[in-house]
């Protein structure tokens, strides 16, 4: 792949609206992302279909990308971000945070790229996922391509559920079920 800008990966690992049987140019949001020398930017992910590049060109550039989704009903989400990071020190961060109810789906792909130039990087990749009711369903793929071995990169993944002995805590103490779960749903997205 080079040290170039990743382009051309718009739904890679085969995750796509046309799994679901839609057209990518009805429902999927495009967008790209270029960051030169000392640029910093915050981006808040918006509850739709989306893939998304972010290329840290210049020294010093910085991205913080994050996202928090409340998926209820058949919604089914496309959420691939690549961050490639291609100047020395930059610094990405992307966390993504899902609460998933009824028969709602969340497909995620997050791809971590550093370079052979991109010395002093620093990135992380969070998707944490919690999953209300027995039919909700996470596909969450991380992955991290490190081209240079002078660079701080990690990612983590978690999917759970509701723990039920905090319901029932809840419940013990005057509040409904459905307030209960109400309640630590909002919490996880909060935290």
């Amino acid at each position: 792949m080079g040290d170039t800008p990743i382009h051309s990966r718009k739904y890679f690992y085969g995750v796509s609206p046309e799994k679901f049987g839609e057209s990518p140019e009805k429902t999927m949001k495009t967008e790209e992302i270029k960051l030169n020398f000392g640029e910093t930017k915050e981006l808040v992910l918006k509850n739709e279909d989306l893939t998304m590049s972010v290329n840290l060109v210049g020294e010093a550039s910085e991205i913080s990308i994050t996202g928090r989704f409340l998926l209820t009903g058949n919604t089914k989400r496309v959420i691939n971000v690549t961050l490639n990071h291609l100047g020395e020190n930059t610094k990405g961060r992307i966390n993504i945070k899902a609460v998933l109810k009824d028969k709602a789906k969340l497909y995620f792909n997050g791809c971590l790229v550093v370079n052979k130039k991109a010395i002093g990087t620093d990135t992380y990749l969070s998707n944490r996922n919690l999953l209300v009711g027995e039919e909700a369903f996470v596909e969450s793929v991380p992955s991290l391509e490190i081209k240079n071995a002078k660079v701080k990169a990690s990612h983590g993944v978690t999917i759970g559920k509701v723990n039920e002995d905090e319901i029932y805590y809840m419940e013990s103490r005057g509040l409904s079920h459905t307030d209960a779960e109400q309640l630590i749903t909002f919490g996880f997205l909060e935290s």
